[in-house]
């Protein structure tokens, strides 16, 4: 087996070090495009406030798993949306605001919300 000359193998470096360089990577989790806009759709725009209200009132703590399932959801509209699937978008948001109505219920946004003590 031969190997390759120094100078390939450095020139190859060079260049796949250099390209990375290019172009900035964008930070872990931090959303594509549509998730950076503020959403076109004032349905949209609503169910995300209504979905931070939950936040707000505990949420994550009380329901994590529903809160991301409706987050998930939320996120999956909106990029429908961007990318001009409206009937896919209005499906996803339906998705999204039984969720959220359903959590709302739950979790009673505005209240103070308080955990039922073990044994009580």
């Amino acid at each position: 087996m031969r190997r390759a000359p120094v100078p390939v193998v450095l020139l190859t470096l060079a260049a796949v070090g250099g390209a990375g360089g290019c172009t900035p990577w964008p930070e872990y989790a931090t959303g594509g495009i549509a998730e950076r806009r503020p959403p076109e759709s004032m349905a949209l725009a609503a169910l995300q406030s209504r979905y931070d209200a939950l936040v707000a009132a505990g949420g994550m703590r009380l329901a994590g798993g529903r809160m991301t399932e409706a987050s998930l959801a939320l996120v999956r509209a909106r990029r429908e949306h961007a990318a001009g699937l409206h009937a896919d978008s209005e499906r996803s948001a339906a998705h999204a605001s039984g969720l959220i109505v359903s959590l709302e219920r739950d979790i009673r946004p505005g209240r103070v919300a308080a955990r039922p003590q073990p044994g009580g």
